[in-house]
């Protein structure tokens, strides 16, 4: 029996609780701005942020392109970022007028309402299913497991949203995934230099980031994906389905275990390294969507890297990790 079909109400509504004093959802607009002015939120971005990106994203199917889902993903990562971490007053306005950009930038890709239908929590185990029957393939980035378990989160922080339609709309995105993407093989340096099982998402988190540290030559969009997909992966594990999240990290293996340089890559001069993303100078820099950061990745690889670099015990590691995240981002934005 598959692990999803020992999904029950009580084991996904676990995550929900905390989210029961959630503010009311205001309708998802073309522009969110102006809707979420009347919002009620305490912390981080209005709840209609996470409508409309929530909303985007069960609609990118209908693109024929399952690359179309970093939009609304982007969105659904932009508003949990500004709620976990700690920005101040002028970065927590740069992120917010940044997001609205986006918004107005990509228009069509958010002129979606949420469908008016009575919310069905149960069905978001239809999710898990999907994305458990390509879960030991590793395929471009992870985001397969990115396009299942970032709307999870956000179904669990605010269930009256996990509509019929919606569901089906992202069970359809991750199908549309698998159909478009091929997997990628394993490779030899993976097979004679295992890794070991992880025991933790803690361990999973530390091998994908050790990874990220090491000089490699990668292009940013690339080494992006190490942090992005395992944060996923843990994310899943910590929901409840660690046996899947184990199979998931098998995959992970084939992109993150890799021979790196025997010489670091030049370190770019400091005076050209942007801000950090828990700055306001990155979000209102007008090159924080450009290169590897397109496609919405400056929102979705801060959200990814904040919360999980929490999980590093290893100092060291830690400030390598936040060294390579200043000269990748200045790569990106060169």
């Amino acid at each position: 029996m598959s692990e999803s079909a020992h999904v029950t109400r009580r084991s996904f509504l676990g995550g929900v609780l905390a989210g029961a004093c959630l503010a009311r959802i205001a309708p998802a607009v073309a522009h969110p701005r102006q809707a979420a002015e009347n919002a009620s939120d305490d912390v981080g971005l209005p709840a209609s942020y996470l409508e409309t990106g929530v909303a985007a994203f069960a609609n990118a199917w209908r693109t024929n392109n399952a690359i179309a889902g970093h939009h609304g993903a982007a969105v659904i990562a932009g508003y949990f970022f500004s709620r976990e971490n700690p920005l101040d007053e002028p970065a927590r306005k740069a992120l917010r007028a940044e997001i609205d950009a986006f918004l107005r930038d990509l228009g069509p890709s958010f002129r979606f309402e949420s469908p008016a239908e009575a919310p069905d929590p149960d069905l978001c185990t239809r999710i898990v299913t999907t994305l458990e029957t390509r879960i030991d393939e590793f395929r471009t980035g992870g985001h397969n497991v990115i396009w299942a378990t970032l709307p999870l989160k956000a179904l669990r922080h605010a269930p009256s949203l996990a509509r019929p339609t919606t569901i089906d709309g992202i069970c359809r995105l991750i199908e549309l995934f698998h159909t478009q993407l091929p997997a990628r093989h394993d490779t030899d340096y993976n097979r004679s230099h295992p890794i070991a099982k992880f025991q933790t998402p803690a361990e999973l988190v530390t091998s994908a980031f050790s990874s990220f540290a090491a000089p490699v030559s990668l292009r940013p969009s690339e080494q992006i994906h190490f942090v992005t997909h395992a944060d996923a992966l843990a994310e899943l594990w910590e929901m409840g389905f660690e046996s899947l999240a184990i199979r998931g990290s098998e995959a992970m293996k084939i992109n993150v275990n890799r021979i790196a340089l025997s010489t670091p890559a030049r370190r770019p001069p400091d005076e050209t390294l942007p801000a950090s993303p828990l700055a306001h100078g990155y979000w209102s820099d007008s090159r924080v969507r450009s290169g590897g950061l397109g496609a919405g990745h400056h929102l979705k690889f801060p959200y990814s890297y904040y919360r999980r670099r929490k999980q590093l015990s290893d100092v060291p590691l830690r400030q390598r990790c936040d060294d390579q995240v200043l000269q990748m981002l200045a790569a990106a934005m060169a």
